[in-house]
């Protein structure tokens, strides 16, 4: 397993939309957000949902938990082994 930044987002682009990707992010306090969006276009709209750790007021889903951090170690293996470019400035 490798180690998750906090405040770090782990993006991957869809295969089929440059618009679109699936972003993870480590809070400091250990919760995990998910959102589907585009971190290259700021005013793109995107939904996002909060796993907590137990005794924050969550910690109901803790093999989802565990499976996100999965999740970021795929999703650098693959940014590393077939990254995804875009152009940011020109939007299709």
């Amino acid at each position: 397993m490798v180690e998750i930044k906090a405040n770090h987002g782990y993006a991957r682009m869809g295969d089929m939309d440059c618009h679109a990707a699936l972003v993870i992010h480590m809070q400091p306090d250990g919760d995990f957000v998910v959102w589907i969006g585009s971190p290259y276009y700021p005013n793109a709209d995107y939904r996002e949902v909060e796993f907590c750790t137990i005794g924050a007021g969550g910690g109901r889903s803790r093999h989802t938990r565990e499976a996100l951090k999965n999740l970021i170690e795929a999703i650098q293996k693959d940014n590393e082994e077939n990254p995804i470019y875009i152009n940011k400035h020109k939007v299709e």
